[in-house]
């Protein structure tokens, strides 16, 4: 796929600040007086739509993907249209899938793995979400837990969905939203169900 390079905000801060202006010669008057001040609406026209053409397009041209190092080592890459970053991710991973997460237009990039956090000690599967931050790539939300013990998630319909069990080895698949500084509760598909019938729930595209 093709992809086109428009003027940024950051290339036209830089024009600005370079001064490139039109200048009349002495002794220009009537008609050429007319052209140059023409000329200077023209380009101040193009330079505020390469402005909006650039906001259009922002975080369009963007691909997050996984690379494997080790069973223990994956970089989360940002692919954009300029530059590659990459996030290392010093722990297994077991999903890996994208969306837009907090409804900012950009796509984001989710991903769980299994570690010990700050809070729980004991390794278990997390979910992490990153976002693209001006070309790099970075943490959204590094959550510690869900509702209930996460064993596997899906984006759905602008959502988390999420497979979890209990502390008595039964399932539940529930659905989570961005609430401005993590995911919150929305509801529960399913509660206390056998591990069948939790993942036909679970992997089924109904909203």
């Amino acid at each position: 796929m093709e992809f086109h390079k428009f003027l940024t905000v950051h290339d036209i801060d830089t024009a600005d600040r370079q001064r490139i202006e039109l200048r009349v010669p002495a002794g220009m008057c009537g008609k050429d007086t007319i052209f140059a001040s023409s000329m200077r609406r023209v380009a101040k026209r193009m330079g505020l739509l390469a402005l909006l053409l650039g906001w259009m397009t922002a975080g369009r041209t963007q691909t997050f993907g996984l690379e494997k190092q080790t069973d223990s080592l994956y970089f989360l890459t940002l692919s954009t249209d300029s530059m590659l970053h990459r996030w290392s991710l010093p722990h297994p991973v077991y999903r890996f899938c994208t969306g837009d997460v907090d409804g900012d237009g950009r796509v984001d990039a989710l991903v769980g793995v299994v570690n010990q956090t700050r809070f729980y000690r004991q390794r278990g599967r997390r979910l992490f979400i990153f976002k693209n931050y001006k070309g790099r790539v970075r943490p959204l939300w590094l959550g510690s837990k869900l509702g209930g013990i996460l064993q596997d998630f899906r984006f759905v319909a602008g959502r988390v969905r999420s497979l979890e069990t209990t502390r008595d080895g039964l399932y539940v698949v529930a659905e989570y939203r961005w609430q401005g500084f993590g995911l919150g509760f929305v509801r529960f598909l399913v509660v206390k169900v056998g591990r069948e019938e939790a993942l036909r729930v679970f992997e089924s595209e109904d909203e």
